[in-house]
């Protein structure tokens, strides 16, 4: 993988994390959203760690909804319409998880993009070829239109202490 030869990467259920358990790194992308209660999962998630291991979280935000539209947002299963940093933080510390860095991501203009590709129907190989050619101008959009006021995305990188 890259060069590395010592890693493993293994796809698990949540619910059938052990202690007995120990990984370096965990990515939760697009998961907690789903999750009834999600501070459990936070919790197995962080007793799967080893003593500095780390935690990759993406979710969307609050304005998630707004952004896509209620109807798309409902149709994949969410439980909550996602998290503000000051949300998720809270339970992430109480898991002994300390959040070192973190982003808003999927901005204004990229999220309106988005919402018409999901909207209109148009087959995923059509919308794979067309993103490169809008993503430039997209993100020079964005300009001006960062941060939380404006993303439907938030990822973050948290520590087990």
């Amino acid at each position: 993988m890259g060069g590395v030869t010592n890693v493993q990467v293994s796809q698990k259920d949540l619910r059938e994390l052990g202690v007995e358990t120990a990984f370096d790194q965990v990515l939760a992308i697009d998961v907690l959203e789903h999750i009834d209660d999600d501070e459990l999962a936070i919790r197995q998630i962080a007793g799967a760690l080893m003593p500095g291991g780390r935690l990759v979280v993406s979710v969307p935000t609050p304005r998630y909804p707004d952004t896509f539209g209620r109807q798309f947002a409902d149709g994949l299963g969410h439980v909550r319409d996602g998290y503000w940093l000051e949300d998720l933080q809270p339970k992430l510390a109480a898991a002994g998880l300390q959040v070192i860095s973190s982003h808003y991501y999927t901005l204004k203009w990229v999220s309106r993009a988005c919402r018409l590709f999901y909207g209109s129907g148009i087959p995923y190989p059509i919308g794979v070829l067309w993103a490169p050619i809008v993503r430039r101008a997209l993100h020079a959009s964005e300009r001006g239109h960062q941060g939380k006021a404006y993303a439907s995305s938030l990822a973050l990188l948290a520590i087990k202490k």
